[in-house]
């Protein structure tokens, strides 16, 4: 069915909203807010729509042409490269004041300015790309099937560049169901995802990473494993920040903006008190803890994932970071530590949040929330409010330009 829409928002997932002749909500992605455009209903439910772009009728100051192809081909890469920069940062801004109003209850946040990301474009430091049959790249949005990137924008020169040399292997990748590229001081890597024992690819990664023609490390990882395998050189890279290297294995998590990652790790350490207790929960490789160790008497660091304690027991090595104990559990099983008596606690959760048992259980002075959702922080966020902490100040860094991802940093005290 076909529908004329006065398009007057911007919704978290990237479409634009607009309202049928009946009252419905309809989600449009590709459209803007301020636009009136075609569109061709797919998907009715009860209360809303959703409908694929037919036509623009009247564009919206703000749209531009995306530099992509294959974002015009509906790639799922990324959402907003219709839309300048500028007005990407207001609808992300937008975005986070109004999830804060509607799952936290906040009625006025006390939003800061949003942190722009230095580089728009050639700003991600890692890749996932998924390998089919005939394609190597990322899934069309809202669907499995695969868009042949041959040239990614977001990516740092160094990934695209090895993107090049994993499509033309494609023929020698079956068995392997993604490549992941990230490029860090010592150079480049590469993880196989593969459903095999990484191990039969040890001759196939050493001639990828002749290919690729850089210093290159090729790593293996099974398919619902947590452990890896070096096939050509270590499977960790070592990736710069705040003056200091960190190394960072094929599974773990890091950043994936390192110009925006310097301010965000600015911002944190800025808030740790000079000879304070600070408890880091979801401390992954170690870098706020490490970072907060310079000026703090005292870090515990609570982390989970195998290859990550790794890496963070590496990475606490090479700083002589004696004042941080770094202690393997799952943050969910944490409540009795964080009720103890810290001046900071530091929380970087995965997007799903923090576990609402150790939110009430915190007893510290001061909370630094960094969030890559803005649902879940909002809810959190209540959470602790409702325990008495105040809100001091919420801040949006662009982490992911192109993307309608954004990355939050929340200031809570007591």
């Amino acid at each position: 069915m076909a529908a004329r829409v006065a398009l007057h928002d911007m919704a978290y997932g990237g479409a634009a909203v607009g309202r049928l002749e009946d009252g419905a909500a309809i989600f449009v992605h590709g459209g803007l807010q301020g636009e009136t455009v075609e569109v061709d209903v797919t998907e009715r439910k009860r209360s809303f729509a959703r409908g694929r772009l037919v036509e623009v009728l009247e564009a919206a100051p703000e749209r531009v042409a995306p530099p992509c192809p294959h974002f015009l081909e509906g790639c799922g890469g990324c959402q907003w490269q219709h839309a300048s920069y500028e007005a990407q940062l207001k609808y992300k801004q937008h975005i986070l004041a109004d999830q804060l109003r509607r799952a936290g209850h906040i009625a006025d946040p006390p939003l800061q300015e949003p942190v722009p990301s230095p580089k728009p474009f050639a700003y991600r430091n890692v890749a996932e790309f998924h390998i089919g049959r005939k394609a190597v790249g990322f899934n069309r949005e809202g669907s499995h099937e695969l868009v042949d990137i041959k040239h990614c924008p977001l990516m740092e020169p160094p990934i695209d560049a090895a993107l090049e040399t994993v499509r033309a292997f494609r023929p020698k990748l079956a068995g392997i169901g993604s490549a992941q590229i990230r490029t860090g001081i010592d150079g480049l890597q590469v993880a196989l995802m593969c459903d095999d024992d990484p191990r039969v690819y040890k001759l196939l990664a050493g001639e990828l990473a002749a290919a690729i023609g850089l210093d290159v490390r090729v790593a293996g990882v099974k398919a619902g494993s947590s452990s890896m395998r070096g096939l050509h050189g270590e499977p960790w890279l070592h990736m710069a920040l705040a003056g200091r290297q960190f190394r960072v294995s094929a599974l773990s998590f890091f950043q994936v903006n390192t110009a925006v990652s310097e301010t965000l790790a600015s911002i944190v350490t800025e808030h740790v008190p000079s000879g304070g207790r600070v408890l880091d929960l979801f401390s992954g490789v170690g870098t706020f803890a490490i970072l907060a160790a310079d000026k703090a008497r005292e870090v515990v660091a609570v982390e989970v994932h195998p290859a990550a304690v790794a890496d963070a027991h590496a990475n606490l090595a090479e700083a002589a970071a004696d004042n941080v104990r770094l202690v393997q559990a799952d943050v969910a099983a944490s409540a009795g530590l964080a009720a103890e008596q810290w001046d900071l606690l530091i929380l970087d959760p995965p997007r799903a949040g923090c576990p609402r048992a150790v939110l009430e259980a915190v007893t510290a002075a001061k909370v630094v929330y960094v969030s890559c959702d803005p649902s879940t922080l909002a809810r959190d966020l209540r959470v602790l409010l409702d325990r008495g902490f105040s809100l001091e100040s919420v801040q949006l860094l662009d982490m992911f330009p192109q993307t309608y991802h954004l990355e939050t940093v929340a200031v809570l005290t007591r």
